[in-house]
């Protein structure tokens, strides 16, 4: 029984899922958020820089994408696109 893993193949884990492109269902501005956080995590006041929008403005549309489960708040306050499983991305 000690060999019994060298008998057996085991499969290799399946890659992780790649970023999704925003849904086409969420309206402009959205989607447009949710792009800028495709590459890394990013505060409030940088997309609002990026996208040149109220600060406030992109905060409600950061909560809902959160409801939605599009993006999520990291502890230090940051963004960042979720992966379909569910889980941020890295």
């Amino acid at each position: 029984f000690q060999h019994f893993a060298e008998l057996v193949p085991v499969p290799a884990p399946p890659p992780a899922p790649a970023m999704l492109p925003p849904p086409h269902s969420l309206p402009e501005p959205e989607r447009a958020l949710a792009g800028c956080l495709a590459a890394a995590s990013l505060g409030a006041d940088e997309l609002a820089a990026r996208l040149g929008r109220p600060v406030r403005e992109v905060l409600v549309q950061l909560a809902a994408l959160e409801i939605g489960g599009i993006v999520a708040r990291d502890p230090d306050g940051r963004f960042r696109r979720v992966h379909p499983s569910g889980s941020p991305q890295r």
